[in-house]
């Protein structure tokens, strides 16, 4: 290598290094899909959730894009009914697809003597519209508001 190749070389190398860190860093976690970030709350009755809940996103078979998974999601939401939809890793959104949602929230504690249906504040058999997730947004605002038991 002549001496002027190795000089440049040398003097791009630290810049080399720092944008090669950069682009491990900012890849670090990315699952590489088109993903949507969902975002909302969760109200109960009109008002904030008695107790944290959960919302399991079910995509539908056959809706997704193809040469993706079929994976569903899920949301933790606390007492003030926020929540980030997952599919990977904390608040990565969902994949492109139609989902079934379900909210599950209790009023207590279960195991302690009381089953599941009765201590949910969610109606038996209610659910709120599918949810579709074309994959052309990156984020996505959605609000349920669970009616009264």
């Amino acid at each position: 290598m002549s001496r002027l190749k190795m000089k440049l070389n040398q003097q791009h190398a630290p810049l080399l290094a720092m944008a090669g860190f950069a682009v491990l860093v900012m890849g670090c976690g990315d699952s590489g899909m088109p993903m949507t970030k969902v975002t909302g709350s969760v109200t109960i009755a009109g008002g904030p959730p008695p107790q944290p809940g959960q919302i399991i996103f079910t995509q539908v078979a056959g809706t997704g894009r193809d040469g993706l998974p079929t994976r569903p999601g899920m949301a933790v939401f606390r007492t003030d009914g926020k929540f980030a939809a997952r599919t990977f890793e904390e608040g990565d959104g969902l994949l492109p697809g139609t989902y079934t949602v379900r909210i599950d929230c209790f009023s207590g504690a279960l195991g302690e003597g009381k089953s599941a249906r009765e201590l949910s504040v969610v109606p038996a058999g209610w659910a709120p519209e599918q949810l579709v997730v074309t994959g052309d947004e990156r984020s996505m605002t959605v609000n349920y508001e669970v009616p009264a038991k």
